[in-house]
């Protein structure tokens, strides 16, 4: 069994990669391989809407440049993608990661639903404040793309207790 894990924090190893981190402890310990991906600080660009992938069936998007295509090529055979983000403004995921939804679930749905079956979870880093609009949209990307998505139960943590290496919670 394989996981990957997108890191859309543009802090390469920041506080979203310590949770991506602690996520996929127990799926090694289990056997499983894991690989973490960074996004973030990419530029990746949003789909321009040239539906070349629904006509060349190709399988990766056309615009070549911003390094979508070798991410997207990761998460094929992998069983489990789990997608990390910071909370940006309004509590929403940050542009890279909302940029690397659209894209991948049109490249999906171009491919006969090429994510389909794969379990798909998100990690919302979130010091205070609300991760509502975030978990929404990455959890509609994942049954839109026809992924499995356990149910989740979320919570405020201060991620950078976690970064140093000690549970604090922002709730206090």
């Amino acid at each position: 069994m394989h996981a990957v894990a997108i890191n859309g924090s543009p802090q390469a190893n920041g506080s979203t990669k310590t949770l991506l981190e602690h996520v996929l402890e127990p799926l090694e310990r289990a056997g499983w391989t894991t690989e973490i991906l960074q996004l973030g600080g990419s530029g990746l660009k949003s789909c321009n809407g040239c539906t070349r992938c629904f006509r060349s069936g190709g399988g990766l998007c056309a615009m070549e440049t911003d390094g979508f295509n070798s991410i997207y090529a990761k998460m094929l055979p992998a069983n489990a993608i789990i997608l990390g983000s910071p909370a940006g403004f309004n509590a929403d995921l940050v542009p890279e990661v909302n940029n690397f939804i659209n894209r991948s679930a049109y490249l999906s749905t171009a491919n006969k639903c090429a994510l389909a079956g794969k379990v798909g979870a998100a990690v919302i880093d979130v010091p205070r404040g609300s991760f509502i609009e975030a978990h929404d949209k990455a959890y509609r990307f994942f049954l839109r793309s026809k992924m499995v998505a356990p149910g989740v139960a979320g919570w405020n943590t201060d991620a950078r207790g976690l970064h140093k290496h000690k549970r604090v919670s922002s709730a206090a």
